[in-house]
């Protein structure tokens, strides 16, 4: 066996060496166990992950002198993973690798990180993949949450007023306004499907909110449909107004919800996750705030609620 080929078997701290002299820390056979996995027979089923991780460090300083604070912690490595597992629910281990790499790389000590993360309950044998981040070439994430702060309207918008005659106004006078704005909707109530039951039924609901999502956007071209995370914090930074879609983010969501299929409780959930200004009932007359109750269960208790009448 070649050099080469030793070296793709080997521990991860023997190819973290060929790069020669360097400070490392390491993390070895840390397990976790995570619903991940592109497959549907991966869902709803939680599967064993191992992960190895080598970081090459910044020399400390002679300053340094025993002192915890000025090295990278090891705890640095094991919230980095359970953060990235926490945030939403992935199907690739390569996204995986890439959020964790991230997450490390953000500490200034940090300077390069060898992951390997291995899937243990496939079959007998283990699947995985290996990846490499350098400091200089990562993509680090900027810190979107701290852009947005406080910045965005989540505006929640009944069925009844999904169909006013006055709620294109309230949403051209909220687009024009320039504040972030995501609009949100409940599920179409005039489709039965009370035979049905389990996530059958909770897809078929969230299907139902993400044609309402469609059917706004079609009538009104300056709202932009969005499905994920990702299109969110882009639209949020870059002043698009959008409608979400949520059936992905609920079905991937690392928690189950409380109220997968309840309209305004997403958009609490939303709202509580994009760290929101103010969510915005806009109701009709013939409803009032007691009709639809955000309720003490609500995942943004801290974040203020608006009602808005359509006359």
């Amino acid at each position: 066996m070649n050099d080469d080929v030793s070296l793709a078997f080997a521990p991860l701290v023997a190819r973290a060496k060929l790069t020669g002299d360097r400070d490392r820390i390491s993390l070895g056979d840390y397990e976790v166990g995570v619903e991940i996995g592109a497959f549907e027979g991966e869902r709803d089923l939680i599967q064993r992950l191992r992960f190895n991780v080598v970081v090459e460090v910044a020399a400390p300083s002679a300053s340094a002198n025993d002192n915890v604070d000025l090295i990278l912690s090891y705890d640095t490595l094991t919230e980095a993973i359970n953060a990235a597992l926490s945030a939403e629910r992935l199907n690739l281990l390569e996204t995986l690798a890439g959020r964790i790499s991230e997450l490390i790389l953000q500490n200034e000590m940090a300077e390069r990180v060898y992951l390997r993360i291995e899937k243990l309950d496939r079959g007998p044998f283990r699947l995985g993949v290996e990846t490499v981040r350098d400091r200089d070439v990562s993509r680090v994430p900027e810190n979107s949450d701290a852009e947005t702060w406080g910045q965005i309207d989540v505006f929640f918008l009944s069925e009844s007023a999904l169909q006013h005659e006055e709620v294109s106004a309230v949403i051209s006078a909220k687009i024009s306004d320039k504040a972030p704005v995501i609009f949100c909707l409940g599920m179409n109530t005039a489709q039965n499907f009370d035979d049905m039951a389990g996530t059958s039924k909770m897809m078929i609901n969230l299907l139902s909110i993400n044609q309402n999502a469609w059917a706004l956007a079609s009538k009104n071209p300056e709202v932009a449909v969005v499905e994920t995370m990702t299109e969110l914090d882009w639209s949020v930074k870059n002043g698009q107004a959008v409608v979400w879609a949520p059936a992905k983010m609920v079905r991937d969501a690392p928690t189950p919800l409380e109220r997968p299929t309840d309209g305004l409780y997403l958009a609490a959930w939303l709202a509580h996750k994009m760290y929101a200004r103010k969510l915005v009932r806009v109701l009709t007359n013939d409803e009032t705030a007691e009709d639809k109750p955000i309720g003490a269960d609500s995942p943004a208790p801290n974040i203020p609620v608006e009602t808005i009448q359509l006359g």
